[in-house]
């Protein structure tokens, strides 16, 4: 994920608290350096810079490499010794997708209904029929779209 991806991904109604706190942190490069390489895992923060074991200094040395001192001490003042949770950001993803196909069916039923000609139930069942959706979700969208200001 670039960080232009995540920063795009902020502003949809899912994206995962989890992810602003990390954005408030250590910025949204390391972040999404974070989740590109660890979505939905779990990290073991080393407890101090530099790691007090050798597992410590293997996790320290990952982190350095991943997201850079700087932002590794960060991490260590405020996680050091726990699991941090990176998520994936999916469910913000499939919201943002599912936004996107929205606006493309409503759209479509503008055109179908506005320019050629097509009654409200017609342009439903043909754009169901497009999608892969029943001409009952066609015109559920088209009503929730309608009604959003």
């Amino acid at each position: 994920m670039t960080p232009e991806e995540l920063k795009d991904l902020q502003a949809n109604r899912r994206f995962p608290a989890s992810a602003k706190e990390l954005i408030d942190l250590i910025g949204l490069e390391a972040t999404a350096a974070l989740i590109t390489a660890y979505p939905s895992q779990e990290v073991l923060i080393p407890v101090r810079p530099g790691g007090a074991s050798l597992p410590g200094k293997h996790s320290w040395a990952q982190l350095v490499g991943m997201v850079g001192e700087d932002t590794a001490v960060l991490l260590c003042r405020d996680y050091g010794g726990q699991k941090l949770y990176v998520p994936s950001c999916a469910p913000a993803k499939e919201a943002k997708a599912h936004d996107i196909l929205q606006k493309k069916i409503v759209a479509d039923f503008d055109r179908l209904t506005m320019t050629e000609g097509y009654t409200a139930g017609k342009a439903a069942q043909k754009l169901g029929i497009a999608y892969g959706l029943s001409g009952r979700s066609i015109e559920n969208f088209v009503n929730r779209f309608n009604h959003i200001d």
